[in-house]
This record gives C-alpha cells, sequence and structure tokens, in this order.
C-alpha cells in the first residue's frame, strides 16, 4: 500500500511526503499568504474604526479590499 501524509502548518503551509519509492518530498511556504492575510486584517480593521464615527459596518472600499484578497 502506498500512504502519503500531509502536514499542514502556518510558516510552511504544508509538508508532503510518502512512502512511495522515488517520491521527493514537497514543502509549500505559506509566509506569503500569511503576508496577505496579515495586510488584510490590518487595513480592513483601519477601514472598519473610521467607519464606527457613521455607524456603518462596511464601504464599498472594504469590499474592494475583501475581494482582491479573495482573488489572491
Amino acid at each position: 500500500d502506498n500512504i502519503m501524509g500531509i502536514d499542514m502548518g502556518i510558516n510552511n503551509l504544508m509538508a508532503l511526503t510518502s512512502n512511495k519509492k522515488g517520491f521527493i518530498p514537497i514543502l509549500v511556504n505559506g509566509r506569503p499568504l500569511k503576508s496577505i492575510n496579515q495586510y488584510y486584517n490590518k487595513t480592513k480593521s483601519k477601514l472598519q474604526s473610521e467607519l464606527s464615527k457613521f455607524n456603518k459596518y462596511t464601504s464599498n472600499r472594504i469590499n474592494r479590499l475583501i475581494r482582491k484578497r479573495n482573488n489572491k
């Protein structure tokens, strides 16, 4: 039987390995994804704090930021 193991993480998004002969283990870097999400959280928080003065929860700018992050 062939078995594959996947280990999910944060800095390394995932590590793949298998007992199949000739399989080369793979590391997928998670830092770029972590950076995109960190920028999104920081910017959304700033925009929402400005909106709280007007009793609003969302704006076109926040919706554009969400679309941009989801598309990446």
